[in-house]
């Protein structure tokens, strides 16, 4: 059972939003190795994964079509989502 859970120690955190081309992550060291998953709100199909290496990542997503996502992470403790616009 997966549950979303909000750990004083465990993040994360997506800026700027709305996004154009660049997006910063930040997450909690517990989640570096973990997977981000890039999900459309408009037809919940994945976009895009990317395996933390470190507490910030910045991305480039100018090749995502405009619209709404949400950005997941899941570890032992459980599961974070966040929603995003790209502009």
């Amino acid at each position: 059972d997966v549950k979303n859970v909000f750990h004083k120690n465990q993040y994360l955190k997506v800026y700027p939003n709305p996004v154009v081309e660049i997006i910063n992550i930040e997450v909690s060291e517990n989640f570096i190795g973990k997977k981000l998953d890039f999900i459309s709100f408009a037809t919940g199909a994945l976009v895009m994964q990317k395996v933390v290496s470190q507490t910030t990542e910045i991305l480039n997503i100018s090749d995502l079509p405009i619209g709404q996502y949400y950005i997941s992470i899941i570890n032992d403790n459980g599961l974070i989502t966040k929603v995003f616009v790209k502009d």
